[in-house]
């Protein structure tokens, strides 16, 4: 006689892991990352461990994910750890992942004018000490400013041969755990001291209540200038200053009187200023213009300045 016992089966919960993983489509867990100063991104999980070709819909609960990292979480890293989902059927451990926060980009530019939207050269005349430097701040975060940051604002001027034009400065020496700051240099334009042309020119520029001069045509003018040292000193550039002129408009003041010149000037050959040991001076020919009004001449200076004056020709 055969009996047959009962036995038992029992089903015990599959193992199934989750783990906070920022690219799921990928066999390695990576981290997920975010920039100084903004939101969190959102997490994500990878799951291992499923069967009979089952997904995570077949999981009850809500996945949540805990961080200490907020926005406004200095640079390190941080864990990431998902939790909430449930199952009858399967064991679920939960794997922590990482959330690394990266620096945030900081720009530190030389800047005259930090106030405006667009950045802007210093200035200073030839011999004279550097201005007071100062620098734009753009792109701090959580409404942040340079106090945040460390070390000390210091600054480097880079002159030019000559000793005037475009000298650069540089600014370096600040420091920041939370910011990768990049140091943008500036401009600083240094210039001869400008008083004015001189006689037989007037120039409202260094003479005050004097009008534009006034010559008439076919005659030999000459255009003597000096450029100086912040202190007054008459100085010589490097290379001769250079000549240019160009009609304004067909108008001139009526109540002008024209100027006498001197007699047997020669004129000028080339377009270059001569230098004299005192003074700059070119003699500009007026023979052949016809075109009456008002003309605008230049001295065109090493230092990248275009020196002007207006001068009325009439017949």
């Amino acid at each position: 006689m055969i009996q047959f016992v009962d036995g038992s089966l029992d089903i015990t919960k599959a193992p199934l892991t989750v783990t906070a993983d920022a690219n799921v489509e990928t066999a390695a867990v990576d981290a997920f990352s975010k920039v100084y100063g903004s939101a969190n991104p959102a997490f994500t999980v990878r799951y291992g461990g499923f069967v009979l070709g089952q997904g995570s819909s077949v999981l009850g609960g809500t996945l949540g994910f805990m961080t200490t990292a907020t926005a406004s979480s200095d640079v390190a890293s941080y864990s990431v750890t998902p939790g909430g989902l449930t199952s009858s059927n399967y064991q679920i451990q939960f794997v922590h992942g990482t959330l690394a926060v990266t620096k945030a980009p900081l720009l530190v530019k030389v800047d005259a004018n930090p106030a405006t939207p667009v950045q802007e050269p210093f200035t200073k005349l030839y011999g004279a000490g550097d201005p007071a430097y100062s620098v734009r701040y753009e792109e701090f975060v959580l409404g942040q400013d340079a106090s945040v940051l460390g070390g000390t604002l210091t600054y480097t001027t880079t002159a030019p041969p000559s000793g005037v034009g475009a000298a650069v400065v540089t600014a370096i020496g600040q420091t920041s755990s939370n910011y990768a700051i990049q140091y943008v240099s500036g401009t600083l334009n240094i210039q001869y001291r400008w008083d004015g042309y001189l006689q037989p020119i007037n120039d409202t520029a260094h003479m005050v209540d004097v009008s534009e001069s006034k010559f008439r045509f076919g005659q030999t003018i000459p255009v003597k200038f000096n450029i100086k040292r912040a202190d007054g000193t008459i100085v010589q550039q490097s290379g001769s200053p250079t000549f240019t002129y160009g009609f304004v408009n067909a108008t001139c003041d009526s109540s002008l009187t024209s100027e006498s010149l001197p007699d047997g000037v020669a004129p000028s050959g080339g377009q270059v200023f001569d230098w004299d040991g005192t003074k700059y001076q070119y003699n500009w020919s007026t023979k052949g213009l016809n075109k009456q009004g008002e003309y605008r001449v230049y001295a065109n200076l090493a230092d990248g300045t275009r020196r002007h004056v207006d001068i009325c020709l009439t017949k």
